[in-house]
């Protein structure tokens, strides 16, 4: 959820007059003087996680008890953390789909006594698109932990106040519910304002987001940035800011003319009046334009660091299959520090990190009501209604868990199949990073490889082999003797040398075997490393050695492309690093070749 651009934006503006004055202490003092209320209520909520937990569940059932759901599940005889387990089932979003269905089609009084406002919808990359009702009861809950992220962001890059960010908003209404209700991502009801000021301030019109054709989008956003003072880069994903250096090294060439004569690349197809509304933005910049044009001839390629030298700082997802990508991104932008976005869902905010260190954030303990199941238990017994759960207060540094959220989006108990780790406590609140899906992983044999399993793998397999690549994915390989197939696109344009981005300089090869056997080879004994079950399983010969298919040039680009044009936010799109069958993966990713280790 793209948050930083409107609160940015809106700091830039408060500060206008002072910026040039005041020292980054100074601006820090100003930023905790901003933020003081929303911080004491968050810190002194992490004293006391058990009875703040507890109050959020009973204000919660109380306020809902006379909903068809709060009726049928007993919601006015709830009286403690106990009844409430024994009242309602651990589930998952098909138990509320019925309702959810009903709620669109415009009754009342289902799941919330509070009508939504507004509907969240998913990009349905495991199954059909969702909706999670939205009430203003829900955005405070979420807003509770968003305003600790902004005073993060803002402490943690003081520069930011000397420029603008870049950044991915998918805030646009992609549609209306049979009762009108509107629907689209969770990102527009936490951040669009319909203020003209707002709007005036930030050096992005939002229309520009809103752009159908996807390298027409991105053209246009860079070539404004081009022509503003970047100061911070935000996104979701990590690939989406890698997206940002690719986009601007591929239409380099462009933007340097763009630059020159203060024009926005007739070739582009864009709405005429914002055409129009960017013309105005931008003027004749010849000394910029051939700075540029250095910077492309002396590096061969034009990276970000050197675009926008005032850049301080970037954020985005750091957890789970982030890792891939944030080892690409000193290639591109230098030794910039990274701050976690938090774990974050259409289904409510649940960590918030305080620094640019690690990707592990504290658990959201004033926003909604959350439990958690051990990893071990849950995977044991997945179809268990009621599961013995515990309280933030009660889980343990080293373990995994399940989380499962209430909350005043009408989401009771609700498995939202996402594992987090505890990394340690701030006061007595856990601190979480994400992992991965629960769903989300591969076994043949009793492996259980997940996906972090597999991005680990193959992250330290390709930079051992000072291989690039712009991605991967893998799969299982059903045969006699079963297999497990890793799928990649090299990137033959990066060289992992220091500060070295350039073609000449990279070894690869696509046509190059011996170097993709040796990076299949390297992907088994990494992937051993990882999963030591997968280790036992090929040393016994239960898993078969496991083979390689060559990707085309832009199978990842495309397949983001595609997912877009299905209906999925451009920022919340994720790369697929495992596919549940070869089939899939083939229908998604562009396969040419396929490699075997002999």
């Amino acid at each position: 959820m793209e948050k930083v651009a409107v609160q940015a934006a809106l700091l830039k503006g408060f500060f206008f007059f002072t910026t040039h004055m005041l020292p980054y202490r100074g601006f820090g003092a100003m930023v905790r003087g901003i933020f003081r209320k929303p911080w004491r209520a968050f810190e002194e909520g992490t004293k006391s996680p058990r009875r703040v937990q507890t109050d959020l569940l009973l204000d919660l059932v109380s306020r809902n008890a006379l909903t068809e759901f709060g009726r049928l599940h007993a919601f006015g005889s709830v009286r403690s953390v106990d009844d409430y387990r024994a009242a309602v089932p651990v589930t998952d979003y098909d138990a509320f789909a019925p309702y959810i269905d009903r709620m669109c089609r415009g009754e009342k009084n289902l799941l919330t006594a509070e009508d939504p406002f507004y509907f969240a919808r998913t990009s349905g990359t495991t199954g059909r698109a969702k909706n999670i009702p939205v009430t203003r009861r829900y955005v405070e809950e979420f807003q509770r932990a968003q305003r600790v992220w902004y005073r993060s962001f803002a402490l943690q890059f003081p520069g930011m106040i000397k420029g603008n960010p870049l950044t991915i908003v998918s805030n646009k209404i992609e549609g209306h519910t049979e009762s009108g209700v509107p629907y689209g991502s969770i990102s527009r009801p936490l951040t669009f304002r319909e203020n003209e000021v707002v709007d005036r301030v930030a050096a992005i019109p939002r229309e520009t987001f809103h752009i159908d054709d996807f390298n027409a989008k991105y053209y246009a956003l860079l070539r404004i940035a081009l022509s503003t003072r970047i100061s911070t880069i935000a996104a979701v994903n990590p690939s989406t800011i890698m997206m940002f250096a690719k986009k601007l090294n591929e239409f380099a060439p462009r933007f340097v003319r763009d630059l020159r004569d203060g024009t926005l690349d007739r070739s582009v197809e864009i709405d005429p009046k914002l055409r129009l509304r960017i013309e105005t933005k931008l003027k004749p910049d010849k000394a910029h334009a051939q700075r540029l044009e250095r910077l492309l001839s002396a590096h061969g390629a034009l990276r970000p660091k050197d675009a926008w030298p005032m850049l301080c700082g970037l954020a985005c997802w750091k957890g789970g299959s982030a890792g891939f990508y944030l080892k690409q991104f000193p290639d591109w932008y230098g030794d910039l520090p990274v701050l976690e976005f938090g774990f974050v869902a259409s289904e409510g905010h649940f960590s918030v990190p305080l620094n640019a260190t690690g990707d592990s954030g504290v658990f959201s303990v004033s926003s909604h009501f959350c439990e958690f199941i051990p990893a071990t238990e849950r995977e044991a017994n997945p179809g268990d209604p009621f599961p013995k759960t515990l309280l933030a207060h009660e889980i343990e540094e080293g373990r995994r868990y399940f989380i499962v959220v209430s909350g005043s989006h009408g989401l009771y108990r609700y498995d939202i199949n996402d594992i987090v780790e505890v990394t340690g406590f701030f006061n007595r609140t856990p601190m979480l990073r994400f992992l991965h899906k629960g769903g989300n992983m591969l076994s043949l044999t009793g492996e259980k490889v997940g996906e972090s399993h597999v991005v680990t793998a193959v992250t330290n397999a390709s930079r051992a082999l000072n291989l690039p690549l712009d991605g991967f994915s893998v799969t299982l390989r059903l045969e006699d003797t079963p297999r497990y197939v890793f799928a990649v696109e090299p990137n033959p344009a990066i060289s992992h040398e220091p500060s070295v981005v350039s073609s000449k300089n990279s070894k690869l090869k696509t046509q190059d075997s011996e170097l993709l056997k040796a990076l299949l080879a390297r992907c088994d004994e990494e992937l051993g490393k990882a999963n030591l079950e997968y280790e036992a399983k090929r040393r016994s010969g239960r898993l078969g050695p496991p083979v390689l298919l060559l990707l085309a040039p832009g199978s990842f680009e495309r397949h983001r492309i595609r997912r877009v044009a299905e209906g999925a936010p451009d920022a919340h799109v994720k790369p697929p690093h495992v596919f549940r069958s070869e089939d899939e993966l083939r229908k998604r990713l562009d396969v040419t070749e396929e490699i075997a280790d002999t």
